[in-house]
């Protein structure tokens, strides 16, 4: 995560499929010290990874947020 958004955007997994989201912030800027991702707010330390086990959905994608809403990022259901 950084002042562009998150790298990579987006990426691709099963129905139902467990998984870990990693974010590690690399910026100051105030838009990025934290995520959302299912309705939580979650802080972003500076340089230190920060792992979020998720499950997908049985439908849709599961998408995840900066703290100010101005960056958006998602995992797709793979096809």
């Amino acid at each position: 995560m950084d002042e562009k958004g998150y790298h990579p955007g987006s990426a691709a997994a099963r129905l139902g499929e467990r998984l870990i989201l990693a974010f590690t912030r690399t910026t100051q800027s105030d838009c990025v010290r934290e995520v959302i991702v299912d309705g939580k707010t979650i802080e972003l330390p500076l340089h230190k990874r920060v792992e979020i086990p998720v499950t997908m959905p049985a439908s849709g994608d599961r998408v995840f947020t900066c703290g100010m809403k101005m960056f958006e990022g998602r995992v797709v259901v793979a096809k």
